[in-house]
């Protein structure tokens, strides 16, 4: 309502994200989402610890399948609407990257020290996950010639 009476429009005038760090985001995103933003940011590590209300030092699974469920209920929701998603402070590995890359998360935030290791990561994830979908379509194209 601020931008609107200063005469923007939010999501045209002007660039709105939305950064979720806490389970709540999580079960009001479709009314978040009526407010025109144009993108998402996650932010995995306070998400993982405060959806398993893990204490502030000790080490948290953002791999755990409530947090991806999470992410999983948020990509999809952005993605109906149009609507890019990243995540960002998290310890990059290339399980968790992988893992993102399957959801669909459109950009992932990383220290320099692991830019390296994003970058080689989902190429290798999408590599792999775009000759998957080659042979599947050259398997169903060997079925359909057999069938003729």
């Amino acid at each position: 309502t601020l931008l609107r009476k200063a005469g923007l429009q939010p999501g045209e005038d002007i660039m709105i994200g939305l950064l979720v760090d806490n389970p709540a985001s999580v079960q009001m995103l479709n009314e978040i989402l009526q407010e025109r933003i144009n993108y998402i940011s996650i932010d995995l590590n306070r998400l993982a610890r405060y959806s398993l209300a893990v204490k502030k030092n000790d080490e948290v699974n953002v791999m755990h399948p409530a947090v991806i469920k999470q992410i999983k209920m948020i990509v999809d929701a952005a993605g109906k609407q149009g609507i890019k998603t990243g995540v960002c402070n998290f310890n990059a590995s290339i399980d968790v990257i992988e893992q993102f890359v399957k959801l669909g998360i459109d950009n992932i935030t990383a220290n320099n020290d692991d830019l390296d290791l994003v970058r080689k990561s989902v190429a290798k994830v999408e590599k792999r996950l775009l000759l998957n979908v080659a042979r599947d379509s050259f398997k169903k194209n060997v079925t359909d010639y057999k069938s003729l």
